[in-house]
């Protein structure tokens, strides 16, 4: 059975982080390239790292992991570019160990006393999982108590945002709540990764000239899906 995760509640998709769907859709992309009928666990775990703005990937990174690397082992030796559009409504089929994995992610996020399920619960969840090659990549010190023990530190989760109001505060030294939820669009401008916009030079002025009010300037870009709201805000 196809699976559209804007619309299925199997899993309360609804609860997942905008990271952790595009992480899945990446996975719908992946999973196309193996031959697969539906999303495996090694699909669903490259998906993440793939998405190299999320929490989780970021993480694994700050571990001294080189990215590049853990890919190339988990594509069989091979450099593969896997190209999709992950911002719009995909359907997709699910294997029975990613429903698994999922579902335990959920626990996750609900024993950490998190509102939302996020890269990092999957890949925790995923880390646990008996698959061989995921056990595999212990030789890149990547296990689930080493990245347990590192996402505990790396992030903070803000009380009454993120976080349930009776969880336990992080370490100083952590990322704040900009860096946890929010995307650097000037970093990434820097870094050349935004596509350059063509024809909605109006809908962009009228932005700017909203945001460039004394008061009253916080606009609301309103639509469905695929209709080119992050575009806008890209722009």
């Amino acid at each position: 059975m196809k699976e559209d995760i804007s619309k299925t509640t199997d899993f309360a998709f609804s609860f997942f982080s905008k990271n952790a769907t595009t992480s899945i859709r990446n996975a719908s992309f992946v999973s196309e390239y193996f031959k697969e009928r539906t999303i495996s666990t090694i699909s669903l775990l490259i998906g993440i790292i793939l998405n190299e703005d999320c929490l989780a990937t970021r993480a694994v990174v700050d571990m001294g992991i080189d990215r590049g690397e853990l890919l190339k082992v988990l594509f069989n030796g091979k450099i593969v570019e896997i190209v999709g559009d992950t911002n719009s409504p995909r359907s997709f089929s699910l294997s029975k160990d990613v429903k698994e994995i999922l579902r335990k992610s959920f626990d996750f996020s609900q024993k950490m006393a998190h509102v939302y399920v996020g890269t990092e619960h999957v890949l925790m969840a995923l880390l646990l999982s008996n698959n061989p090659k995921i056990k595999s990549l212990k030789k890149f010190g990547l296990t689930y108590d080493l990245f347990r023990k590192k996402i505990t530190a790396f992030a903070r989760y803000p009380l009454g945002v993120v976080a349930k109001p009776n969880f336990n505060d992080q370490e100083d030294d952590s990322i704040g709540i900009i860096d946890t939820l929010g995307v650097d669009l000037v970093d990434l401008a820097r870094k050349g990764k935004l596509d350059p916009v063509i024809g909605r030079e109006k809908e962009i002025s009228q932005l700017i000239n909203i945001l460039s009010r004394r008061k009253k300037n916080n606009p609301i870009v309103v639509g469905e899906a695929g209709v080119g709201k992050s575009v806008l805000i890209e722009g």
